[in-house]
């Protein structure tokens, strides 16, 4: 049995896929340029897009290991457990064309990415990072920011938190850009503490 596990991350819209404990990178193969760090749109279902066809996450995955006796385990929003069954069952019949068996594959759902966890980790970002902003424009975007995520009438809805996410970003932007700014030859901020703190966001969602 190969085991694969895939997080579906809906605030930034990316995806990270394991094959046996093992992170599938790069885009070197068919499998990781439609899904690694895709959008569930892109992978989930079959299409064709100009000359691209992809035949949907089931029978792809089987093609690709060349088996279908698969654990596959997804780690996601409870929201998008009935959109992937429903998907799922609508490819049996591509799966049995290829030649596959669509009686030995499982699939389980495991939550994540929840809303309220997100938002206090959002919080605590800001929080941290707004100290040290440099400059009076990349400090009102922060707080712009936190009054938002200290709003008790904020829904935690997928796209007011995925909105939140990107208003981050600009934040740290402005940030980096402000300190990138010479005078006299010399910088005039840390680059370095912006630029870790770039990979710190990309990095929150990681599992």
């Amino acid at each position: 049995m190969r085991n694969v596990e895939i997080y579906f991350n809906p605030y930034s819209e990316s995806t990270r896929l394991f094959i046996d404990g093992r992170e599938r990178i790069g885009g070197e193969t068919r499998l990781e340029e439609f899904v690694v760090g895709q959008p569930l749109d892109k992978w989930l279902s079959p299409y064709v897009f100009s000359y691209q066809r992809w035949n949907g996450l089931l029978p792809e995955l089987m093609e690709d290991l060349n088996d279908d006796d698969l654990r596959l385990t997804f780690f996601t929003l409870p929201e998008y457990v009935s959109k992937l069954s429903e998907e799922f069952d609508k490819q049996t019949s591509l799966i049995e064309e290829k030649g596959y068996s669509s009686d030995l594959w499982r699939c389980l759902c495991e939550e994540a990415f929840l809303p309220e966890d997100v938002r206090s980790t959002f919080l605590r970002f800001v929080t941290e990072k707004r100290r040290f902003a440099p400059d009076q424009w990349s400090l009102n975007l922060f707080d712009r920011v936190e009054d938002a995520l200290n709003d008790k009438k904020m829904s935690d809805s997928v796209e007011q938190l995925r909105g939140i996410y990107k208003d981050i970003q600009e934040a740290v932007q402005s940030s980096k850009q402000v300190c990138m700014r010479t005078r006299h030859g010399r910088r005039l901020g840390n680059v370095n503490f912006w630029e870790g703190a770039e990979q710190e966001l990309l990095s929150i969602f990681d599992c």
